[in-house]
């Protein structure tokens, strides 16, 4: 480094210094909240700069790396303060969301439990802990804690949601279902819901409300082939081919394939004499996915 160099960056350390590194990081904050992550950045890099350990500003480091997605360095930057911050509720939840999102969902349970040992009743933690406990498959520990997460907010669907989807995998399809409505009552758009909703219709053999589900998903998202795959199976389960038929057309269309559909309405079709365009229809799923043996076998038997 010249002198000159040296001499501008002690320069600016000294001016930094003057500043204090504690107002730096309050506008770091400031800046960080306010979605400005650059200048968050620079704030933090300037305090650094001056009092390299300082745990603050790494810890804004890592929150703002979280906020842009780039986890590892925001698991990069946590970790180290873990001893300086284990009774901070705050920093845990941080450090369990990014586990979650990382897809180490036994690290992340764990420090959300850590949290709610500080703050029992706090939703998103909570909405954290199940949301990890499920994608572990501990089913059974998920199920009272997003029973608690919807006592703490009713209508709220993203619990709504996960309480659904608890009892979902428990095998309790009439609560699956009936809280997946009320997800879909108060946020009608709630895309995540329409699939098991369907699904949960079909296991319940209620196929009038699969067929008006299906109808209300393909309104709301017309561009989604598997809307347009429910509708055709809720056709079919209705006894109208026709409109599995039509269905199952616009699902090719939209680039999804499946199989289960297709086979019966290909049936259908060569029933009533139609074999052509049964096979176009294969030949569409083939075109699709060509490694779908289920297809080349339709084809090669034509």
């Amino acid at each position: 480094m010249s002198k000159l160099a040296t001499a501008l960056s002690l320069s600016l350390a000294l001016a930094v210094g003057a500043a204090g590194v504690e107002e730096l990081v309050a506008d770091a904050n400031i800046a960080y909240r306010n979605g400005r992550l650059e200048r968050a950045e620079e704030l933090y890099n300037q305090a650094l700069a001056v009092e390299p350990q300082n745990v603050a500003a790494i810890n804004g480091l890592g929150l703002v790396a979280m906020a842009r997605g780039d986890y590892e360095t925001a698991l990069d930057r946590l970790l180290p303060l873990v001893g300086e911050f284990q009774n901070d509720a705050n920093f845990l939840y941080s450090l369990g969301s990014i586990y979650k999102a990382l897809g180490d969902y036994p690290n992340a349970s764990d420090v959300f439990s850590r949290a709610l040992e500080l703050t029992p009743d706090d939703p998103p933690l909570l909405s954290g802990m199940v949301e990890s406990l499920l994608q572990e498959g501990r089913i059974d520990e998920a199920l009272p804690l997003s029973a608690d997460l919807v006592e703490l907010d009713q209508r709220n669907a993203d619990y709504l949601y996960l309480h659904a989807m608890a009892n979902r995998l428990s095998d309790n399809h009439v609560n699956a279902r009936r809280y997946l409505e009320y997800v879909l009552q108060y946020e009608p758009g709630y895309e995540l819901a329409f699939d098991p909703l369907f699904e949960t219709y079909l296991v319940l053999e209620d196929y009038t409300a699969a067929l008006e589900h299906a109808q209300h998903w393909v309104e709301v998202v017309p561009g989604d082939g598997w809307a347009w795959r429910a509708l055709g199976m809720a056709h079919y389960k209705n006894a109208d081919f026709s409109g599995a038929f039509e269905a199952a057309q616009l699902m090719l269309e939209l680039g999804r394939v499946d199989n289960q559909l297709l086979k019966v309405v290909s049936h259908w079709l060569r029933a009533t004499d139609r074999g052509g365009e049964a096979r176009r229809l294969w030949e569409r799923a083939a075109e699709l996915q060509p490694y779908n043996m289920v297809a080349q076998g339709e084809l090669g038997g034509d």
